[in-house]
């Protein structure tokens, strides 16, 4: 039986830059992974699509009312069964892990048979929880449900995501709730959709100084110099940064306990990092280009300056934050002395997160062995709760040297600094 390995990684916006937070965690063996999926999937009348006419759910009535939370209560009792379960399982491999080591999982039938029940638990906590959110008749929880809807079968069913996506504008268009909007008009702007400069539009209204409502629609990749100039412009008026997308990933984590170890503490943090960071990317690559040809060309680069500040000031959460801030700081002439301070930490934060990866050494052996702590899950409720730069500085040392340090080493092993250009030349010992 050909086996592949299966990893546990914390797919946050560090690691998509290449600062290695992921770690392997176990093997797994594809067909028992087929198995795990068939004989745990609930019931198919329990996954059935909503009425896809583009109205919402109708609102229980007084004598349904209750049924939701009795049926949540009896999921909880359900569930807790199985977290109990998976920890009896999961540390009766522990004797096998400390003689012969992690790898020994490959070739062992039973921890194959969990890391496929690992993998097999995320859609079907993906589906109870649309289930459960569709069952509640206010606008926030039927969009969160629509997202969910969107994100497991963007790729699968073109047309039943863009029955829910039409389903999310008229609700958003209705309720006319700016995070409502927000969610609306994300998915459509990503997805192509005609509706994202409508929805674009009623956003920017709804929270005129919003950082996040003002990027959307980002500039075509063909845009004039005259139109990435209104769109910088445009930028300049935010007062504060609410990303709907990540308020989405706060109240998602906290639809299951997640203070005691079992299978959903295995499984959620990671799961819903890497759902939230494949969203990360979304800022106008193109200004770093536009600025960078002004700069070459002699003409001014004030405009650019100004965003980079702008950015700083009220949307600088993540580490994707400063690829776009530096991204145009460094190609705007002359650069304030407090930029070196700053790119100065941004490099002491990010060589931090690639020696001391904030979840430890081996996160899986604290989910295998169900240790009452958790760093994976502490790491991930930080980041979506204070931002990935808050949380890093908090663990971190506050020394001036210890950062220095840390910066330098962060440009030996990138042969530049982040404000730099082009890659620093190899010095003679270097190259040796």
């Amino acid at each position: 039986m050909r086996t592949r390995r299966w990893r546990l990684a914390l797919p946050t916006l560090a690691l998509a830059l290449g600062l290695g937070l992921g770690t392997g965690f176990w093997w797994r063996s594809g067909d028992a992974s087929k198995r795990v999926a068939e004989a745990e999937a609930p019931p198919q009348s329990e996954l059935q699509p909503p009425n896809l006419s583009g109205t919402t759910n109708p609102a229980p009535t007084a004598s349904s009312a209750s049924l939701p939370e009795r049926a949540i209560d009896a999921t909880e009792r359900r569930w807790q069964a199985r977290d109990a379960a998976w920890c009896e399982k999961t540390r009766a491999l522990l004797p096998l892990i400390q003689t012969k080591g992690i790898e020994a999982l490959e070739t062992h039938a039973p921890a194959q048979h969990l890391a496929a029940e690992y993998e097999a638990v995320w859609p079907e906590l993906w589906r109870s929880w649309e289930l459960r959110l569709r069952a509640r008749p206010d606008p926030e929880s039927q969009a969160m449900a629509e997202m969910m809807w969107l994100q497991e079968r963007k790729t699968q069913d073109v047309q039943a995501a863009l029955a829910g996506l039409e389903r999310l504008r008229r609700l958003a268009e209705v309720s006319r709730s700016p995070w409502i909007l927000g969610l609306a008009t994300q998915a459509s702007c990503d997805r192509g959709d005609s509706s994202c400069l409508t929805l674009a539009r009623l956003w920017a209204e709804a929270e005129p100084h919003n950082l996040a409502a003002l990027l959307l629609p980002l500039p075509r990749g063909d845009s004039s110099p005259e139109a990435l100039a209104t769109y910088m412009r445009r930028l300049l008026a935010a007062r504060h940064h609410a990303d709907p997308t990540e308020e989405l990933m706060r109240r998602l984590w906290r639809m299951e306990p997640l203070d005691r170890p079992g299978l959903r503490r295995a499984v959620i943090p990671t799961m819903l990092m890497g759902t939230w960071a494949a969203s990360l990317f979304r800022f106008p690559s193109q200004l770093r280009r536009h600025c960078k040809e002004l700069l070459a060309t002699g003409h001014s680069t004030e405009l650019c300056l100004a965003v980079a500040e702008k950015y700083w000031q009220v949307g600088n959460r993540h580490i994707v934050d400063e690829v776009l801030i530096f991204g145009l700081a460094k190609h705007s002439q002359p650069l304030p002395s407090h930029w070196t301070d700053r790119v100065q930490a941004s490099e002491a934060r990010r060589q931090w997160l690639q020696e001391h990866p904030p979840v430890g050494p081996q996160p899986e052996l604290a989910e295998i062995s169900c240790a009452q702590n958790s760093e994976l899950r502490d790491w991930v409720a930080a980041v979506f709760h204070q931002g990935e730069i808050a949380a890093a500085q908090a663990r971190m040392p506050t020394e001036p040297q210890e950062l220095k340090a840390l910066s330098q080493r962060y440009r030996q092993q990138n042969r530049r600094g982040m404000l730099d250009s082009d890659p620093a030349p190899q010095t003679q010992s270097a190259s040796r």
